[in-house]
């Protein structure tokens, strides 16, 4: 029984570092219904005094964080959508990995989910009034 239980745990392991890698070195897309000046103020704005907001990185914008070492850079671009919104796109643009293992990976998943969860929810004032 002991032995089942063992083996239970590491599949389990494994089977979350597969998943927060799979989902860290994946492109989250948020569609949200104002223009890309204010979606950037709202990105620029979910990242605090521990991050660096002129990191070197493929997107628009780019972060890493401070207090990491060899921090992944989280990146991010705007693009108008067809209905006049904007769509913003999340992404891991450079990181270093180690044996195949990317470094971090759940800092950049949480990262992304929290910054889509603020454009998702912000309202700027001139469309609230609407």
């Amino acid at each position: 029984m002991g032995i089942f239980i063992f083996i239970l745990i590491v599949v389990c392991g494994l089977a979350g570092v597969t998943f927060m890698q799979v989902a860290a070195r994946g492109v989250l897309v948020v569609t949200v219904p104002y223009p890309a000046e204010v979606a950037r103020s709202v990105v620029r704005e979910s990242f605090g005094l521990v991050w660096d907001k002129f990191a070197e990185g493929d997107g628009t914008d780019n972060f890493q964080a401070r207090l990491r070492r060899h921090p992944p850079t989280l990146s991010a671009e705007y693009e108008p959508a067809e209905d006049g919104g904007c769509v913003v796109k999340l992404w891991a643009s450079r990181f270093v990995s180690y044996y195949g293992v990317m470094g971090h990976a759940q800092l950049i998943w949480r990262k992304r989910r929290y910054v889509a969860r603020k454009l998702q929810g912000a309202v700027p004032a001139d469309l609230a009034e609407r």
